[in-house]
């Protein structure tokens, strides 16, 4: 068993590279006759999903309207919309997928689940579906309408492309930057549904995320293998990559060379603060922010961490704040935003470069417009260019802090009237990204 596993796994790895949905319904037939366990606590419909999105990076030539085959008797962008992933939605959306045939997709997925709804793996798919068929019916609406009106049996990719909600970040308009180092290690997390009852979602850090790991591949020119990429991470995910109080010796850890990687981390969801210590802490999707100080991660053990992790650069973004408040509502039941406040902030002096959407005591907007969290959109709009002052393809973290500090506190008040300063460590002439070849 262990060794059809590992072939599994490396199969599935083939799989994703060669975007080959033939070899997948394969392994989608061993697994469903009980073959094979579960690959890495995935479902084979979140492998389909990967599988898309590589295809679609790699600019494969991907049939939109044909579906996978007759195992997998679903289309592409029924799978993306399945799986939470809105660039791929997007992308598959402007290569001519049917949003229409995509729906009925998924109301059939969600039919199939309701005589078995007391199970919760089908409660779960059963409100998955649902919930992409409502995101699809959303990007129904924004459609363009047909230009030839008597055009009745085909529409071209023309007539059913849709404007995305954040067309200017979708769409990168930098050149390629200069690549990153062979061993340069870069973190991407976004944090978006949580599982805990009363817990309000983060409605775009699906979306940030997707994009910061496009601008970190293009822009910053990281090796997409070098990206530790996850939506929705557990405590369990958090510990495995950050690693923990007893042990620091995490995946980014073990992925850095000592003395030659650069380190870049991006974090998008909720943080909260522990009501009797008053710590902070990243919120798990699995954590009770109620017991946030059992089911949280310590923001000290966080950069604690990082402070013995011996990279040659270290530069960290969160988009979060750690007021017990967020964009959806309140974290802590019958806690006041007033009384749900930091007491201290943990020494982040283990970061090179740091880079946060929100004084500690402030609630993180998002630009709902836009698509994306307020910081995090400023902040890629930044590194398309709007922050490079001088004009010299070289963005530092001076001109960053300018620019930031220039937008986001104003459309925080502009959008929602609240106040939102970012806060931004580091020195001004350190290079965030070169742009020039």
């Amino acid at each position: 068993m262990f060794f059809i596993n590992r072939l599994y796994s490396r199969l599935i790895t083939k799989a994703i590279c060669i975007s080959s949905f033939s070899l997948l319904a394969l392994l989608a037939q061993l697994s469903l006759s009980g073959c094979i366990s579960t690959h890495q606590e995935r479902s084979l419909a979140s492998v389909l999903a990967d599988i898309n999105r590589n295809a679609l990076e790699k600019d494969y030539n991907l049939n939109t309207r044909e579906k996978l085959n007759e195992t997998w008797n679903i289309y592409p962008l029924s799978i993306a919309a399945l799986e939470n992933q809105p660039l791929t939605v997007t992308m598959l959306l402007n290569k001519g997928a049917d949003i229409d045939a995509s729906i009925q997709d998924l109301n059939k997925i969600a039919s199939m689940q309701v005589p078995y709804l007391s199970y919760s793996r089908n409660r779960i798919m059963y409100d998955k579906a649902n919930s992409a068929i409502e995101r699809l019916n959303q990007l129904k609406l924004q459609q363009v309408k047909p230009v030839n009106n008597n055009s009745l049996s085909v529409r071209t990719q023309e007539e059913i492309t849709i404007k995305p909600v954040a067309d200017e970040l979708l769409n990168i308009k930098t050149k390629p930057g200069k690549p990153a180092g062979k061993y340069d290690v870069a973190v991407v997390i976004g944090n978006a549904n949580y599982s805990s009852t009363g817990t309000p979602n983060v409605d775009f850090a699906i979306q940030d995320a997707q994009v910061m790991r496009q601008y970190l591949i293009k822009a910053f020119g990281y090796d997409p293998s070098n990206i530790i990429y996850i939506e929705n991470a557990t405590l369990t995910k958090l510990n495995e990559v950050f690693g923990t109080s007893d042990d620091y010796r995490g995946k980014l850890y073990k992925w850095v060379k000592p003395g030659q990687s650069r380190v870049f981390i991006y974090y998008v969801g909720h943080g909260a603060p522990d009501q009797q210590s008053g710590e902070g802490y990243f919120v798990p999707v699995d954590a009770n922010p109620q017991y946030i100080s059992t089911s949280g991660y310590k923001l000290s053990t966080f950069y604690e961490n990082l402070s013995r992790i011996p990279a040659l650069k270290k530069t960290v973004v969160i988009d979060a704040c750690f007021s017990g408040s967020s964009a959806n509502g309140q974290l802590l039941k019958g806690v006041s935003g007033l009384t749900a406040r930091l007491k201290a902030e943990p020494k982040a002096s283990a970061a090179d470069i740091l880079l946060t959407s929100a004084d500690m005591n402030q609630v993180s907007s998002w630009y709902p417009e836009k698509g994306h969290s307020l910081f995090t959109y400023f902040f890629l709009k930044g590194i398309q260019g709007d922050a490079d002052t001088n004009k010299d393809g070289k963005i530092t973290m001076g001109e960053m802090k300018a620019w930031l500090n220039d937008q986001v506190p104003y459309m925080a008040r502009r959008i929602t009237g609240n106040q939102q300063q970012p806060v931004m460590m580091g020195m001004d002439g350190d290079e965030l990204v070169n742009l020039t070849r």
